[in-house]
């Protein structure tokens, strides 16, 4: 066999946790300055933005960049301000990314009593900001979109976590 032939390892595990971080950086960015320019752009029919959404929005997006460092605190502070950003009805695709982000990797290092806290928690606190909105001009799909993300990133973390426990023989 020659060096083309043989098997790599996946991209993903030949990573280091350098590139992982310039990676989370590159997302955040992207999605903190796409998410800003949502909120701004709806922000235009009220003739003057009110800061807070867009503030929150950068809080929703900007914290992921250091995720795998302090996974608790930047999952806290991304699960307020997306719930915040829902309250003022500017939820976006790009804020359930970060969000699904902090969520897998909070759930994926936490033990199965601890993870179901935190998609108890996430579910709550997202309920919460589409109660405040009350949403009555939107299709049902476009109010819970983000309950939804984060409750399928949830159980994909859950069982990525389970399967990695299970071929470690734990």
């Amino acid at each position: 066999m020659s060096g083309r032939d043989e098997l790599r390892p996946p991209l993903a595990v030949r990573l280091t946790g350098r590139q992982w971080l310039v990676i989370d950086c590159v997302v955040a960015a992207l999605a903190a300055g796409i998410l800003w320019v949502s909120v701004g752009r709806h922000g235009v029919r009220y003739h003057a933005p009110p800061p807070g959404p867009a503030v929150f929005a950068v809080l929703a997006t900007a914290p992921v960049a250091v995720r795998r460092i302090w996974p608790v605190p930047v999952f806290a502070v991304v699960l307020v301000a997306s719930s915040v950003v829902i309250a003022f009805g500017r939820a976006t695709a790009v804020m359930d990314v970060t969000l699904c982000m902090a969520v897998y990797t909070v759930t994926v290092r936490s033990r199965r009593p601890a993870a179901l806290a935190i998609l108890v928690l996430t579910e709550v606190s997202l309920a919460a900001g589409l109660l405040v909105y009350r949403p009555a001009d939107l299709m049902f799909v476009d109010r819970v979109h983000s309950l939804v993300a984060a409750g399928a990133i949830w159980f994909v973390a859950d069982s990525v976590r389970e399967r990695r426990r299970y071929l470690a023989g734990q």
